[in-house]
C-alpha cells in the first residue's frame, strides 16, 4: 500500500473559508427566518437562495471551482420563496429540491486517474 502526501494549497484553503463562511451565515439566517420567523413566507427561502448566490459567486470571482448543482439549489430556493411570497400555491420547493436529487443522483462525475 502506498500513501501519497496530500499538499494543501492556499487556494482550497480560501475555498474552505468561503464554505465556512458561507455555512455560518446559512445557519444564522436558518435561526432568524425559519425558526424565530420575523418574515413572510417566502421571505427565508429568498435569503437561502441569496447567500448560495453569493457565495457562489465570491468562490468564481476568487478562481475557485463552483459547482453547478449549488447554483440550481440557489435557484430553486429564490423562485420557491418568490412563489410563496407571490401567493402562487404550488409546492414549488419540494418539486425543485426532488428534481435537484434527481440531478444530484444522475449527475456522472468525470473519471478520476
Amino acid at each position: 500500500m502506498k500513501f501519497q502526501k496530500v499538499i494543501d494549497s492556499g487556494r482550497s484553503r480560501a475555498g474552505r473559508y468561503f464554505d465556512f463562511i458561507g455555512w455560518v451565515v446559512f445557519f444564522s439566517w436558518v435561526i432568524v427566518a425559519f425558526l424565530w420567523k420575523p418574515f413572510p413566507e417566502g421571505v427565508g427561502s429568498i435569503g437561502v437562495g441569496a447567500i448560495v448566490f453569493l457565495v457562489a459567486a465570491f468562490r468564481c470571482i476568487t478562481g475557485h471551482s463552483i459547482s453547478f448543482n449549488w447554483v440550481f439549489i440557489g435557484v430553486v430556493f429564490a423562485a420557491g420563496g418568490a412563489g410563496t411570497l407571490a401567493g402562487i400555491d404550488f409546492p414549488f420547493l419540494a418539486v425543485s429540491l426532488m428534481l435537484c436529487g434527481i440531478l444530484m443522483l444522475t449527475h456522472r462525475e468525470s473519471p478520476r486517474a
